[in-house]
């Protein structure tokens, strides 16, 4: 819904993810793909490099016996791995002049939309007119 609502979305604070954080990262991995399908501009903020946000380690010792959260079982980080090599690939596109090119036509204001790390807090930042600046 985010991806079609809005032109823009501004994504802060993602953190360096390993599989102790797998359900994170699939979220990453997911709005990626729908932002870059819709050819939103994205806007990120990361502890780290993009291509360092994943680091394939860390899987839980209990993996084989519980899974993870939505149930699928993490005991090494070869689907991550792949899903991430797909995810830093488009978002190296998406910082294209291309990419942009073809996405800015439609950017306004009110197509803003800002989210705090993976938790995806809906944030509507709205900017202040300064005096004497025009209304866009």
């Amino acid at each position: 819904r985010v991806a079609k609502a809005y032109a823009v979305v501004v994504l802060e604070g993602v953190p360096q993810l390993t599989l102790h954080k797998a359900t994170e990262l699939r979220r990453l991995i997911t709005a990626v793909d729908a932002f870059y399908d819709a050819q939103v501009l994205l806007v990120v903020t990361a502890a780290v490099a993009p291509a360092d946000l994943f680091l394939a380690e860390g899987a839980d010792s209990h993996a084989d016996k519980f899974g993870d959260v939505i149930g699928n079982i993490v005991q090494d980080s070869g689907d991550e791995e792949f899903a991430f090599a797909r995810t830093l690939s488009r978002l190296q596109e998406m910082r294209t002049h291309g990419y942009v090119a073809r996405c800015a036509g439609g950017v306004s204001p009110s197509s803003v939309w800002i989210a705090h790390a993976l938790g995806l807090d809906k944030k509507k930042k709205k900017r202040k007119k300064k005096e004497g600046e025009a209304q866009v």
